[in-house]
């Protein structure tokens, strides 16, 4: 008149649950600043968003539409400056 195995797998379940919370809760305590992002640098910041503003240019004439009226660059033009190095920075 044991327990099932079903009921064995739920507990060690439960119990695994249980243990890795306790030791995220007790080692974010005792070292939080190990855990917490950085934020990244200016340079970081800079190039990020160049390559967010070409992806949305790109997407924006994949899809036709045109809310900015910018001249657009074609996908040659935007790979070479970017291999260049001359790509804008915003």
């Amino acid at each position: 008149m044991g327990l099932s195995n079903s009921a064995i797998i739920v507990i060690v379940l439960v119990a695994a649950l249980a243990a890795v919370t306790t030791a995220a809760g007790i080692f974010s305590v005792i070292d939080p600043e190990r855990d917490s992002f950085k934020s990244p640098s200016i340079e970081q910041q800079r190039y990020m968003r160049t390559v967010r503003h070409r992806h949305f240019d790109l997407l924006q004439q994949y899809s036709g539409n045109a809310w900015r009226q910018t001249p657009r660059k074609s996908m040659h033009s935007i790979a070479s400056s970017v291999h260049e190095g001359t790509a804008d920075m915003v």
